[in-house]
């Protein structure tokens, strides 16, 4: 049984939210194709915080991955393609997939930067499935008929079996890809525990550097004249 686990908060879709607002209010009533220099300003602005976001991320899953002696690092990859009715819904999925994208070729990078393994995993039906409850986990497209995932996502990180146990969501994505990884390369992986799955400890991105500072402000010895 796996002992250790880690969830790490990087907020990359609420810092976008913000920007999306502020856009929607400068081109409102503008002609189509309205650009200015606030919107220049505020869209470099916002790619420079994602892009902060992505490497320290990466460089965060790495340290974690060099300190625990892990060998090899497994990505959970979307494949499909969503749809949605909604345009703006449908832009900013695009959005999102595409910074997935960057971390995950950072993430490889470094991976064959420290001799790591990298090995990519398509993730169609893990938010569905249960890990608990050992749900057969199809590819994309390969989804069988008279197969009825009776759990469901209650909201952003909470994620309910159909037995009423509530665990982690994002915890549960990441089993039922270590799931797939063991049936893509017929392998016998540990298992998490149960305990690992519904309050897993958090790492916020943003906070790391702000808590070390802090850390050593306190530590500072105080002149005195």
């Amino acid at each position: 049984m796996l002992e250790q686990s880690l969830l790490l908060k990087g907020k990359m879709k609420s810092q976008n939210q913000p920007y999306n607002k502020e856009v929607a209010t400068i081109k409102h009533a503008k002609p189509q194709g309205f650009w200015s220099v606030r919107s220049a300003r505020i869209t470099s602005k916002r790619n420079r915080q994602m892009r902060d976001t992505l490497n320290k991320s990466a460089r965060l899953v790495m340290d974690y991955c060099l300190e625990h002696n892990i060998k090899a690092e497994v990505f959970g990859w979307d494949t499909g393609v969503k749809q949605n009715s909604n345009l703006a819904t449908k832009i900013n999925e695009r959005f999102m997939q595409l910074l997935t994208a960057r971390l995950k070729n950072h993430i490889k990078q470094l991976c064959e930067y420290y001799g790591m393994q990298f090995v990519e995993i398509e993730e169609a039906y893990i938010s569905q499935a249960s890990f608990l409850n050992a749900h057969p986990l199809s590819k994309y497209g390969e989804k069988a008929n008279r197969l009825v995932f009776k759990e469901k996502r209650l909201k952003r990180g909470m994620f309910r079996t159909s037995a009423g146990r509530v665990i982690n969501a994002d915890a549960n994505n990441a089993a039922n890809i270590l799931t797939k990884l063991e049936l893509q390369l017929r392998l016998n992986l540990a298992k998490p525990c149960k305990a690992l799955l519904i309050v897993p400890p958090r790492l916020h991105v943003w906070e790391t550097k702000v808590k070390k500072r802090r850390d050593v402000t306190e530590a500072a010895p105080v002149r005195t004249a």
